[in-house]
């Protein structure tokens, strides 16, 4: 008999695939960004009544958003027991993060990103994973080699 809890990625005789626990943590995490660059922005537009941080308050506000980001996707990838959390998460923000500043840059204050930052966040989660599955070619989660 296993007396140990399950973890998101079996949950009890469903298993559920690293990629889809990785999109359901990158909607989370791409969640917090948005609300994270929404509370700079109010905070910048308090301290300098615009809502653009621009010299080296912006950069620390973007590094601070990335930093946040991917600490909870590690949490939330590690507590669902995917192999490589941190990298995954590291991989699943940057790659976020070159698109949102090589495309969508311009629309990073439009309410629209509220739904288009955690579905990419979702999608670059579930690609890092794959991608870190296939470059190290580990099983997927901790639970299989256990």
């Amino acid at each position: 008999m296993n007396d140990r809890a399950p973890t998101l990625v079996s949950l009890g005789s469903r298993r559920v695939p690293p990629p889809a626990v990785a999109a359901a943590a990158g909607i989370l995490v791409g969640s917090t960004s948005a609300a994270l660059v929404w509370i700079g922005m109010a905070g910048c537009d308090a301290w300098r009544g615009s809502p653009s941080c621009g010299g080296g308050l912006g950069v620390g506000m973007l590094a601070a958003v990335v930093l946040i980001s991917w600490i909870v996707g590690r949490l939330l990838l590690g507590f669902a027991d995917v192999t490589d959390a941190a990298m995954a998460s590291f991989l699943g923000v940057g790659l976020a993060m070159i698109v949102v500043l090589l495309f969508l840059v311009g629309e990073t204050f439009s309410v629209w990103m509220w739904v288009v930052l955690p579905l990419l966040t979702a999608a670059t989660f579930a690609t890092s994973v794959w991608l870190v599955h296939a470059a190290g070619g580990t099983t997927g989660d901790r639970a299989e080699e256990r």
